[in-house]
């Protein structure tokens, strides 16, 4: 199965659908992420962050796609188009941060010709969120994971520590210990 995440920046996908791409790992699933924003100077060192996305990519099995902030929506829809993906993780729509906001649109975009199910994941900047799909996670494993993108961990702590919580309370929805929320868009049976 063809697996596509779309996120604005290095580190958005791990943090928002990391737990379940790692369950699609485990399935054997082919997983792409595209970043959007792969020169984003303004929250490190674009070289660092690059290679703490190619570290998670390595663990997740996960080929990347990079894209800069010169390329337009057309061009980016045009070049994931081609993944063919069954399932498609994006940033949810509602989002105080505008490169989000894009990536979502983005997404949307690549769905409309394609037979996938889409759903939306949390980021830290989002609002508006009440998921309506659940999976169980590995809070450990996904720890891991982010655990690549250091230089972010160190710049906001306060990511991980909501995050940690956010995966409590939607594992308490569904009576586990820790859980991923989605909502979905669409669902391709």
């Amino acid at each position: 199965m063809e697996i596509l995440a779309i996120g604005s920046h290095f580190d958005d996908v791990e943090i928002g659908c990391g737990g379940i791409l790692l369950d699609h790992k485990e399935k054997g699933d082919n997983i792409t992420i595209a970043v959007l924003y792969a020169d984003d100077p303004l929250v490190g060192d674009v070289r660092v962050r690059a290679e703490e996305q190619n570290q998670s990519c390595q663990m997740l099995s996960a080929n990347l796609k990079k894209f800069w902030y010169q390329n337009d929506i057309p061009q980016i829809v045009h070049e994931l188009d081609k993944i063919k993906a069954s399932i498609l993780y994006l940033p949810h729509e509602t989002d105080y941060h505008q490169d989000h906001y894009k990536a979502f649109q983005v997404g949307k975009a690549v769905s409309r010709n394609n037979k996938m199910t889409m759903m939306a994941y949390l980021t830290p900047t989002s609002y508006n969120y009440y998921p309506n799909a659940f999976k169980e996670i590995n809070l450990d494993d996904k720890l891991n994971l982010i655990g690549c993108f250091k230089t972010q961990a160190e710049r906001r702590p306060d990511y991980l520590v909501t995050m940690k919580a956010q995966h409590k309370f939607f594992g308490a929805l569904i009576g586990v210990e820790h859980a991923e929320g989605f909502i979905f868009h669409r669902m391709i049976l």
